[in-house]
């Protein structure tokens, strides 16, 4: 099974790859906790001076950064699930909008 998300170090800049591209990068629970962990992380890296997210293509397929939450796997959550699932997203994204760091 894949990684769903690469981190490579380019000197000070962190290049994060959101990289499920069969599910055009959408966000599972796995990749939202893979990749909280590393935005935590990252904040506390003092050589990390810039955070570059993208995302991963298929071949032959449309690019997408990421489509956003990933519907399928939340179609089969109960209310409890669907709920922390949503918190979860809020309080990454507010990490990322946190970070000591300029992100792209």
């Amino acid at each position: 099974m894949a990684e769903v998300l690469l981190s490579e170090r380019k000197g000070h800049v962190l290049l994060l790859t959101l990289n499920r591209p069969e599910a055009m990068n959408c966000f599972s629970f796995e990749l939202l906790h893979t990749f909280g962990s590393a935005v935590k992380a990252a904040n506390f890296d003092a050589e990390v001076r810039v955070i570059v997210i993208t995302g991963a293509s298929a071949g032959g397929t449309k690019p997408a950064f990421s489509t956003g939450a990933d519907l399928v796997e939340r179609r089969n959550m109960g209310k409890a699930e669907v709920r922390r699932f949503v918190r979860t997203i809020s309080a990454t994204f507010a990490d990322v909008d946190n970070l000591r760091v300029p992100v792209i």
